[in-house]
């Protein structure tokens, strides 16, 4: 069952266009979503602004949630079914390059240098209105939890990823670091509002909007180079 489906895709620097494009079938364990929320993470800012390379036009958008509306043969019934709700996992690996192969797949040489499917953009392709995806990539979300709220489950895993690898302990003391839309004042004074909500009580978490902002990763860089020349 091919569809017809409209997406945003990047043209050029800073440039976009509303494309209408054709799914092709579903392929066994293939499944259709209905998006319903996408967060933009700084990747498609980046791709955005020109400053992350890709062939275009290409359709960002990996931060998705959805429903899902079809499936394609060879898809456990039992475990899936259309008007189920899902996060979506949308950053394909190849499976098959030396990061592939040594555990490091988010480092993967050929992820999105061609599209996902025939006949789409290259990119994750969150930004359509629907979406192709091997049902191995789909999560389901409860009832409880609005799309917009599921759309950030792929951050989050980030974050849970980062302190299970840290290794935090209760009671010790840590700096964050972090850029990307915490530069904007809204995203900033909600985010502060709500650790100082679910903050325990004896702890103190003191939040500061970066002096340098998306330019301390290159300040940071140059003082390095400063330091290895030495």
């Amino acid at each position: 069952m091919s569809i017809q489906i409209k997406t945003i895709a990047v043209t050029g620097e800073k440039q976009t266009e509303i494309m209408n494009l054709t799914t092709p079938d579903l392929r066994n364990g293939e499944a259709l979503i209905k998006v319903h929320a996408v967060a933009l993470c700084t990747l498609e800012q980046r791709i955005f602004r020109g400053e992350v390379k890709m062939p275009l036009p290409c359709t960002g958008g990996h931060e998705v949630s959805g429903e899902i509306v079809a499936l394609g043969d060879g898809v456990n019934k039992k475990m899936w079914a259309p008007g189920d709700r899902v996060a979506v996992r949308l950053l394909y690996n190849c499976g098959e390059c030396y990061y592939c192969r040594t555990g490091h797949a988010n480092l993967c040489e050929r992820a999105q240098k061609k599209p996902v499917r025939e006949g789409l953009l290259i990119g994750p392709g969150g930004l359509c209105d629907y979406v192709i995806v091997n049902t191995g990539y789909l999560f389901k979300i409860p009832d409880t939890l609005s799309y917009e709220e599921a759309s950030l489950t792929e951050p989050l895993a980030c974050v849970v990823h980062s302190v299970t690898k840290a290794n935090i302990q209760l009671g010790e003391d840590v700096v964050v670091i972090g850029g990307g839309i915490m530069e904007n004042k809204d995203v900033f004074n909600m985010v502060t509002s709500k650790v100082s909500e679910l903050t325990a009580p004896g702890f103190d978490v003191n939040i500061r909007s970066a002096r340098f902002g998306n330019s301390a990763g290159l300040i940071g860089a140059g003082i390095l180079a400063q330091k290895l020349m030495k």
